[in-house]
């Protein structure tokens, strides 16, 4: 097929499906994954690399988490867009600023793990942030893309989640993904320390029968469409 033909047809399907389908955008699918556990969570929480922590769908993430008894943000610089009240941090540095080792409940961070080269570093600090739970959104399939102050180096499986917080001692309570044949994919993960105190999340897991990408293989990729997650070696149980 002419390479013109190939993108114009691309184009139209995109258009297509983001114009009826109101899961299209991978963001409002997390927001909503993030808007059925926010009100379990309490104590202290911290947004990290949240920006101006705006859901792009008008709100705050820290809406997110009503029962909250403090809620931060974190950047990794300052700029005149970014909240006064913010943190900065940098997920790279070899130590965490004094005192903020074990001080939050909540560690929330969306989307910003790809673009931290020292990936272990990044990973190191996020679980040490932490009391007990760390939720992220990273993406699995998505576009290049980068900015004056960021570049764009990882993309992130749901097995790889699982097993780089196993390895920190925190557990998967909770993992799911968006699907889509044209859109990016993101995957939903909440780790605990404490994963045995998280019943009532563990309950509204979905069944993990089909990896990411599962739709795209049916609009014409070849390869694996019936992969049972949980036979894959080294799949927490």
């Amino acid at each position: 097929m002419p390479g013109f033909l190939r993108i114009g047809l691309y184009r139209l399907f995109h258009g297509l499906e983001r114009h009826f389908s109101s899961s299209y955008s991978p963001r409002v699918w997390s927001n909503r994954e993030l808007s059925r556990f926010g009100d379990l969570f309490s104590g202290a929480v911290i947004n990290v690399s949240g920006g101006k922590d705006m859901d792009k769908q008008g709100r705050f993430y820290r809406e997110y988490f009503p029962n909250a008894g403090s809620y931060e943000i974190s950047n990794h610089t300052s700029s005149p867009k970014s909240p006064e009240y913010q943190l900065i941090l940098d997920l790279e540095s070899k130590r965490l600023p004094n005192g903020l080792a074990g001080r939050y409940d909540v560690v929330f961070t969306h989307t910003v793990l790809e673009h931290v080269y020292l990936i272990d570093r990044a990973l190191d600090n996020l679980c040490a942030l932490s009391r007990d739970i760390v939720i992220s959104v990273v993406p699995f399939i998505q576009s290049f893309h980068c900015g004056k102050t960021y570049s764009d180096y990882w993309r992130f499986s749901p097995h790889a989640m699982a097993r780089l917080f196993d390895d920190r001692g925190f557990g998967t309570v909770y993992l799911s993904w968006n699907d889509s044949p044209l859109g990016n994919i993101y995957v939903f993960h909440i780790a605990s320390r404490y994963p045995e105190n998280w019943d009532q999340i563990r309950h509204r897991q979905p069944p993990l029968h089909f990896g990411p990408g599962y739709m795209r293989s049916r609009a014409g990729a070849r390869g694996h469409r019936d992969t049972e997650l949980t036979r894959c070696p080294g799949w927490p149980q």
